[in-house]
């Protein structure tokens, strides 16, 4: 069920860089008046998702390629611009968000919000997998300054209610209202994309390459697995073992070949040789060295440390 909102404040950078990374997400910030910035934030979660207001001084959020890698990387950000005013970039869109109108951000790529002092803003950060009917959206009008009235203002209104809410949602009510903020989000997006002539955006199939290509280029990663995976790629877990059927290798088997593929090169790597078997393991994505070394020998019927002895 729903938990009671916490008040936070922040006085520092420090503070509000750490505070920002524990409850809504990692970004690198800076402010324009160390001396006397100041941030206030209230949080709540919807069904485990990020709900705050904040109203914070003069400052700029950037979220980098170093913490996009770092992250889960597979979420959709809303703000609604409540007072004073953001300029927020994501790609070639940039736009100034006047109290009155909001946006939609995809923290998987690089953005930039400049917060001018006093500004109050209402968030809402939600798993790519949860909002399907967003995606198609979402990659035309990232950082575009959206009219907040319609169904976009009654989802913020009803967020914004729920953060002043005392009394806890049971479960069920909490349920209802997630439903229908996805809805009324859908909906005006829907709007937005029709009037600018836009129309309904065909989602592109997820293609194997594309999955494989992620895998590949995070098997360091401890967290890689079939549900990140599905969660980055806004699919089911079904739907992403039906990407791999044709493969006739599941998700986790390919990540696991691939993983002790990177573990052969490494342990054959001179630079490597004085690196210990556990370091190997963390370089190759296994929190447990004994699993590592486990898996490692069923795939090749040898010891991580034999298979380094051998001229292979």
């Amino acid at each position: 069920m729903q938990t009671s909102p916490l008040e936070l404040v922040f006085k520092s950078r420090e503070d509000w860089h750490a505070g920002l990374r524990r409850h809504v997400l990692p970004l690198d910030c800076s402010v324009a008046d160390p001396r006397s910035f100041q941030c206030r934030v209230v949080v709540t979660h919807l069904c485990g998702n990020t709900v705050a207001e904040l109203r914070v001084d003069a400052s700029r959020l950037v979220r980098r390629a170093v913490d996009i890698d770092a992250d889960e990387n597979g979420y959709v950000k809303l703000l609604w611009q409540l007072a004073s005013r953001s300029r927020v970039q994501q790609g070639p869109n940039r736009a100034t968000l006047e109290a009155g109108t909001w946006t939609i951000c995809d923290p998987g790529r690089e953005y930039t919000i400049d917060l001018e002092k006093g500004a109050r803003f209402l968030l809402l950060l939600i798993p790519r997998a949860q909002c399907p009917g967003w995606l198609s959206a979402l990659n035309v009008l990232a950082a575009c300054a959206l009219h907040a009235g319609g169904p976009a203002h009654i989802a913020m209104a009803a967020l914004a209610a729920m953060l002043r809410e005392v009394d806890h949602l049971d479960a069920e009510s909490e349920s209802a209202l997630h439903e229908s903020v996805v809805a009324l989000i859908e909906r005006a997006l829907t709007i937005e994309m029709d009037s600018r002539g836009l129309g309904p955006q065909p989602a592109r199939p997820i293609q194997l390459p594309q999955v494989q290509a992620y895998i590949l280029g995070h098997l360091t990663d401890t967290r890689l697995n079939a549900g990140r995976l599905a969660t980055v790629f806004g699919v089911s877990r079904r739907s992403l073992y039906n990407i791999f059927a044709p493969s006739r290798v599941t998700p986790h088997a390919f990540i696991q070949a691939a993983k002790l593929d990177l573990a052969c090169d490494l342990l054959n790597r001179p630079a490597s040789r004085h690196t210990s078997v556990a370091g190997i393991a963390r370089q190759c994505g296994f929190a447990n060295p004994a699993h590592f070394s486990r898996a490692f020998h069923t795939r090749h019927g040898v010891a991580p440390t034999a298979w380094r002895g051998q001229d292979l």
